[in-house]
């Protein structure tokens, strides 16, 4: 296989991956009937944020990572500074247009390592 199509498997696997476990963190927000998921991968020129959630007054920005249990990062030890800006500015963008009535916002991390096993972190 040459080193192109390598690539490509790569990253369709590790976006078909990354998908589920978006799909599985989805799935667990909406048991509390407080969160509403308002949006899904919202992109912007310099970001995405994978959901954007209210839950009450809140307003909750939620990056979403699966890791292998033998993986040599953490969740938290990938999200970089660099994402981490990215995801604040992109936030931004999205409440200079958010018309709703939350009046507090949150930054998080889901870090998945199976289909049940995960940590729930603040950023």
């Amino acid at each position: 296989m040459s080193k192109g199509k390598q690539n490509s498997f790569f990253l369709k696997n590790t976006s078909a991956i990354g998908c589920t476990y978006e799909v599985r963190t989805k799935k667990l927000l909406l048991k509390d009937p407080q969160n509403n998921i308002l949006q899904i991968n919202y992109k912007k020129k310099w970001g995405e944020i994978d959901l954007i959630v209210q839950s009450g007054k809140t307003l909750k920005f939620v990056e979403v990572r699966y890791r292998q249990r033998d993986s040599l990062q953490s969740g938290s030890e990938s999200l970089k500074q660099l994402k981490v800006n990215r995801i604040k500015k992109t936030a931004m963008l999205f409440l200079n247009s958010y018309k709703g009535n939350a009046t507090e916002i949150e930054f998080n991390l889901i870090e998945w390592f199976d289909p049940i096993t995960y940590y729930w972190y603040e950023f």
